[in-house]
Parts: C-alpha cells; sequence; structure tokens
C-alpha cells in the first residue's frame, strides 16, 4: 500500500468519526469541554492530511467544519446553548457532505471504486436526511413543548410492576408495594416499608422535572439506606406532566401524605416523628407541602388543606426551591431542558413569570415555622445558588438547618449526586443525612 493510498483511508476514517462526533455533540447534551477540543485535534488532523494531499482542492466543505468547530468551542467555553446548537448542526451536515461529495473519496485507487463510491454516496443521503429530521425535530419542541415532554417521558420513564404486594425481608422490615391512596390523579401508587422500632418516617417524593421518574428510578439505594439506618420509608408517585399540569403534583403529595397520616396505624407509623424528603423536582414537592403545613395563609391561598402534623424536618436533596429559576443552573444544556420542562408543567412558554410559578416558589413563602432543614446540592449544571439563598434566609428566619456544599475547587458535583451512595461524596452526605436525621427525631 503507497503513501498516498493511506493517506486517503486515514482522511475517509476521520470524515466517519467527526461525522460520529458532531452527531453525539449534538444529540447527547452532556458533553463536557474536553470533548471539543478532541473534536478539534481530530478535525485538524483531517484537514492537514487533505492540505497536505497530492490531489487536494478547495472544499467548502472543509473551510465550513474548521470555522464552525472553532465558534463550537468557543459557545461551548462561554456557555451560549443556541449557539452550541447551531454550530453542532452545521457541523454535522458538514461532515456528512464530506463523506458524500468528498473527491478524495471517489479518488480511492480501491479494487472496486464504484462500490466506494455507492457506500459513500448513500451514507452521505442517509446522513443529511437523518441531519434534517433531527434538526426538525428538535426545533419543533421549541412550538410544542408538551411533544417534546412526552418525548423524554416515554425515553427515561419505564413501565413499573404495580402489583400489590406484602412481605417481610430477612432484616424484618415489613414492605408494602404499591399502596393506593385516594387521589383525583393517576399514578397514585405508594411503597411503604416499615422496620422495627423505627425512629422515624420519611416522607419521599422522586424528581425527574416533573415530566420523568418514578418513585423506583434512581433514588432506591438511598431510601434503602435510610431504612438499613431505622427509619420507616414512604416513597410515593404521582402523575407527570404533561398529562398533569401544576399544581396537580402539589395536590396530589397532600392526598398522599393525608392519607399516610390517616392510617399511621396499620403501617406501623408515628405521625410525631415525620420527616419530609425529596430530589429536585420531589424537593420543591416537599419543600411545598411543608409551607402548606407551616403557613396557613398559603394553604388557605391555595385552597387546600394538609394534614395536622408537626413535621421533625425537611431533607431537601438538589431541591427546585425557587420556581422561576427552574432553567437556571449556570450550565447551558440543562438550563434548555429544565426550561422546557418547566414549560411543558405550566402549560405555558413564560411560565417563569407567571404566578403560579411564583406561588410554587418554596423560598418566596417559608416562615420562622419552617421545619428543620437539611440542604444539600451539587456545584453544576444544579440549582446551587437557590439552595444557598434558601439556606440564608432559613438561617435568618431563625429555623434550624445543616447545609451541605462541596466547593468546586474539589469536586465537580451534578444535580442529584447524592443518589450516588457509593461514591465518596454521596457516602459522605449520606452519613450526614442520617446524623440529621438522628437530631430531629429524638
Amino acid at each position: 500500500m503507497n503513501f498516498e493510498r493511506l493517506r486517503q483511508i486515514l482522511i475517509n476514517t476521520l470524515s466517519i468519526v467527526l461525522l460520529l462526533f458532531s452527531m453525539s455533540l449534538f444529540l447527547s447534551f452532556n458533553f463536557v469541554r474536553s470533548l471539543g477540543v478532541v473534536f478539534l485535534v481530530l478535525l485538524l488532523l483531517r484537514f492537514l492530511l487533505v492540505r497536505f494531499s497530492k490531489v487536494f482542492e478547495k472544499h467548502t466543505q472543509n473551510v465550513v467544519t474548521v470555522v464552525m468547530a472553532i465558534v463550537l468551542a468557543l459557545a461551548m467555553m462561554e456557555n451560549i446553548f443556541s449557539l452550541t446548537e447551531t454550530a453542532a448542526i452545521i457541523l454535522s451536515m458538514a461532515s456528512f457532505y464530506l463523506l458524500y461529495a468528498d473527491r478524495q473519496t471517489r479518488r480511492l485507487t480501491l479494487k472496486n471504486p464504484k462500490f466506494i463510491r455507492r457506500l459513500f454516496s448513500i451514507l452521505g443521503y442517509i446522513g443529511i436526511s437523518f441531519a434534517t429530521v433531527i434538526t426538525i425535530l428538535f426545533s419543533y419542541t421549541f412550538l410544542n413543548y408538551d411533544a417534546f415532554g412526552r418525548f423524554t417521558q416515554y425515553l427515561f420513564t419505564p413501565k413499573q410492576n404495580l402489583n400489590q404486594e406484602i412481605f417481610t425481608n430477612e432484616r424484618g422490615f415489613t414492605i408494602y408495594k404499591n399502596v393506593t391512596y385516594p387521589s383525583t390523579a393517576k399514578n397514585n401508587q405508594m411503597d411503604i416499608v416499615t422496620v422495627p422500632n423505627a425512629k422515624g418516617t420519611v416522607f419521599y417524593v422522586h424528581g425527574g422535572g416533573y415530566v420523568i421518574g418514578t418513585k423506583v428510578s434512581s433514588n432506591v439505594n438511598y431510601l434503602t439506606a435510610l431504612t438499613d439506618a431505622g427509619y420507616n420509608v414512604v416513597n410515593i408517585d404521582y402523575q407527570l406532566a404533561p398529562q398533569a399540569k401544576y399544581p396537580s403534583q402539589i395536590k396530589q403529595a397532600n392526598q398522599a401524605l393525608k392519607f399516610m397520616v390517616a392510617h399511621a396505624a396499620t403501617y406501623q407509623i408515628d405521625t410525631s416523628k415525620i420527616v419530609l424528603g425529596g430530589d429536585s423536582a420531589g424537593g420543591q414537592i416537599v419543600g411545598q407541602l411543608a409551607n402548606l403545613i407551616t403557613n396557613e395563609q398559603y394553604a388557605k391561598s391555595m385552597d387546600l388543606t394538609p394534614p395536622k402534623v408537626k413535621l421533625r424536618g425537611i431533607i431537601l436533596n438538589s431541591a427546585l426551591v425557587d420556581m422561576p429559576r427552574f432553567g437556571k443552573t449556570s450550565f447551558y444544556a440543562t438550563d434548555y431542558i429544565f426550561t422546557l420542562w418547566g414549560e411543558v408543567t405550566f402549560g405555558q412558554l413564560d411560565f417563569a413569570n407567571s404566578d403560579n410559578a411564583k406561588q410554587a416558589s418554596v423560598l418566596t413563602h417559608v416562615t420562622s415555622d419552617f421545619p428543620p432543614t437539611y440542604d444539600t446540592d451539587g456545584n453544576f449544571a444544579t440549582f446551587t445558588d437557590q439552595n444557598q439563598d434558601l439556606v440564608e434566609k432559613l438561617k435568618s428566619l431563625g429555623v434550624y438547618v445543616e447545609d451541605n456544599f462541596y466547593s468546586k475547587n474539589k469536586i465537580r458535583l451534578f444535580h442529584v449526586y447524592q443518589a450516588n451512595i457509593h461514591s465518596k461524596y454521596g457516602k459522605d452526605n449520606l452519613k450526614k443525612t442520617i446524623s440529621f436525621l438522628n437530631k430531629v427525631t429524638k
């Protein structure tokens, strides 16, 4: 194999890699800035191989890919989502064109050049069609947020086995699966785990932006650790958006808590030792529920009657405590997704300035009667700022607060890092959470 032929093979191999890379950058929304550097290196290598090839001709697509790669890298570094998305789309299209119309590909000196040309031509047509469809679909989400909600729900919310069961495990814990509580909405099931001589009960609500997730989706290990520490756990499901718009979720959580209190004797629950808990959107729901219980005027303004209980505490894990800032996480990818989920939940585009969003803000309605609070969050692509604001406000009101925030200089922790109880910081947070529970349920 001569050197020129090897160079052509390398050029086209890199074209395929760049094609896949550019599309994954656009589709995943989870890329980090270091990937942009890798992409630039690969693109530069391909450009140099073409530039010094004997059959080099000026190709518009080569110039476009280089320019768009630079724009993409700068947009990522400056945290500008819309520009990053646009650059990634153009970059993907240019990469497809490299496969479809690259004259070097047509000049490959292989045994069956016609077959190779046809193959790359087909790949090019498929690629361009795919990129066009993806672009249209993502653009459509800006106009139809409910469609986006249903799509993400379909992808990330697996169906559960909703058979009701009662059994005792090897540790003597009694587990009630899929207990149905009276509700005006669907998905009205809860799992209840009771432990012998329980120290208290944690009433927990899962997150997922009100659009995805279930009671068994991501927090099972975390909640199991709480039962191992001696606490009953009541873990509820609720109907998701867009099928149920705000304020359906808070109404349903209130119905679930009232059911638990009314049937406390059945499940060996001491209603004088109840702690609320939730992550992300679930944290917002329990925070709002705590406001209903501790702020009578607020409950009246929502025309809701909460159960008459004195909460021992509340655990907020990466909680959305200021609803108007749903789409403010200091990272454009999560800003984009969370903003769309906010639109899905409230059924309007400018939800952040709506009266409903202001009503749902935990931060706005807390009083000095708010329960003792354990508040923790990650430090990247999450609600760190608003949780720190809540901590400061609660302390100024004289509410007992334990907060747990890790410095970015130590580690980068993402949204709902608490669910990974086997990581160093997840384990440390769990230890602090249990210590908090032990204090407030004495």
